[in-house]
């Protein structure tokens, strides 16, 4: 029977309303429409389309899993449970998506007008989670704290950088640089933005103008956020996030088959099988972090011959089968996907004969004694390496204490050889060259983490000059060849492998991890 034309007609207009509503979501709130499309395909392949009352409460809360307690939500820490933690309330000027590309963010342009001299222009209309509007003078007390707080991670990155104000200008500033710097953009992307009265602070809640508040924790057990009103960017899809800490990796994997997660961090390599057949999904990227000894110089291995020797006797392959497959052994101290890599630089080979007879010039028939310093954790590492080094003529006295102590001890410079991992968060080796193997210089915040004062004038040198080079092609030979002489010519430690981050996740989630590690609820759907 054919419908009447006015009925036809009436059906017409709702059809073609549907489909105008529809792209409009899609294309001006993007982030509802994933949230209704997805109630929706839940709701049909459940079949109970025709009693769905909008979102459960349980489709509004994410919870993530974490293998060890941040402690902390400080704004200007680079380890990666804290930075995961202050990114759900923090912003910074720049962010970086997930491959590490730099996009917009609080600024919402910016342009070099001079070798040394940057503008940037803030988004209007930003606030702060107590509802105070973000000004310049925001930035410039977070950029001020991050270079000079005792225990920023930042100063080395930010040393000579400074924020300039404008007269009678409310949302533009200039941020001067001591010297050319064509990583500024990367390292503002680290510099997460806090209230201005907060800059002389030690500690203090955590108040910021990123998607979600600050709800609470429970020392060692949980931290809670809820997500904010009055964001300026996109609505987060989920109105509650907790991430919940799980030192056992039993009740890691329990928590996630069992539905009280929705993502795992840090899943152990042996559970990846059973959490596939549970029909998990599982990720695994490289982590960026490279794993490796360092040499106190000071001591005993200021003599190259001795760091040869060490170097010699440890089987990178070893750590490889410790980590069930998710590990690479490296030949150097930023991997393969890192700006700055040197592909000619090649595995030293296991020797353990070359090693001995190295160790042989220096003492014939008494143990050398030497101070290890390992991170809790690390024991299976460890054991293995104190082994092969009394194996070469070595007496290794090993301690293994928590993260804070051994980051505390590193000034005093107590031990002989310390076990240290370093990501490049940036993907550059800027960020391993300046920190950690620069010589020490409290001027300009350059060496923060050279445990072992290692001092190489030519290596200064051209990683100085190396972060003032604009030209890519130039600046990639330049940490090449600083790469070969703090590796080869004159060790610094020895590389040992980089680990890959397994995360597993339900298929309630849309979670596709960073290649920085880092944990956005903002970025999952």
């Amino acid at each position: 029977m054919e419908l009447p034309p006015f009925l036809k007609n009436f059906l017409i207009v709702i059809v073609y309303g549907l489909a105008l509503g529809t792209l409009g979501m899609y294309l001006f709130f993007p982030n509802q429409f994933v949230v209704l499309r997805d109630g929706l395909r839940g709701s049909f392949l459940s079949g109970n389309f025709a009693t769905m009352q909008g979102t459960d409460e349980k489709a509004k809360k994410l919870a993530i899993g974490l293998a060890q307690d941040p402690g902390n939500i400080e704004p200007t820490s680079l380890s990666s449970g804290v930075r995961t933690l202050a990114l759900q309330v923090y912003d910074p000027l720049v962010r970086t998506d997930r491959f590490l590309s730099i996009q917009p963010s609080i600024a919402r342009s910016w342009g070099r007008i001079s070798p040394t001299v940057w503008r940037f222009q803030l988004r209007e209309g930003v606030l702060f989670h107590n509802n105070q509007q973000l000004t310049v003078e925001d930035v410039a007390a977070s950029i001020r704290r991050a270079s000079t707080f005792e225990s920023s991670d930042l100063k080395g990155l930010l040393s000579g950088i400074t924020v300039v104000l404008i007269p009678k200008e409310t949302s533009t500033f200039e941020i001067h640089t001591k010297d050319p710097d064509p990583l500024l953009l990367q390292k503002l992307s680290g510099v997460l933005i806090i209230p201005r009265e907060n800059e002389m602070k030690l500690v203090f809640a955590p108040v910021g103008t990123g998607p979600y508040r600050f709800a609470g924790s429970k020392r060692g057990e949980s931290y809670s956020f809820s997500a904010f009103d009055g964001y300026w960017g996109s609505t987060p899809a989920y109105t509650d996030v907790v991430f919940s800490v799980y030192p056992d990796k039993n009740s890691r994997v329990l928590a996630i088959t069992s539905g009280d997660i929705d993502i795992l961090t840090n899943v152990p390599p042996e559970e990846v099988s059973s959490l596939k057949a549970a029909g998990l999904r599982v990720d695994v990227l490289p982590s960026l972090e490279v794993n490796f000894l360092t040499f106190n110089t000071q001591g005993i291995f200021k003599s190259t011959a001795l760091r040869e020797a060490v170097t010699s006797a440890i089987d990178r392959s070893v750590f490889e089968k410790f980590a069930a497959g998710y590990a690479t052994a490296v030949s150097q101290f930023v991997s393969s996907g890192v700006f700055g890599y040197n592909p000619e630089i090649s595995l030293i080979p296991y020797d353990m004969p070359h090693a001995q007879s190295i160790i042989k010039q220096f003492s014939e028939f008494d143990l050398i004694p030497i101070k290890l310093s390992f991170v809790q954790g690390l024991e299976t590492a460890g054991d293995y390496i104190s082994t092969q080094l009394r194996a070469i003529g070595f007496d290794p006295k090993v301690t293994y204490v928590s993260w804070n102590d051994f980051r505390a001890d590193l000034p005093n410079n107590g031990s002989d050889i310390y076990f240290f991992g370093w990501k490049s968060d940036l993907g550059s080796a800027s960020d391993i060259f300046l920190n950690a193997i620069h010589s020490q210089d409290e001027t300009f915040g350059f060496g923060q983490y050279n445990a072992g004062r290692y001092s190489n004038a030519k290596a200064d040198n051209l990683i100085e000059k190396s972060v003032q080079t604009f030209d890519d092609a130039k600046r990639l030979s330049m940490y090449q060849e600083a790469m070969k002489m703090v590796t080869l010519d004159d060790p610094y430690g020895v590389p040992l492998f980089e680990s890959q981050v397994l995360y597993a996740s339900t298929n309630r989630v849309h979670f596709y991890p960073r290649i920085d590690g880092y944990i956005i609820a903002n970025d999952i759907r």
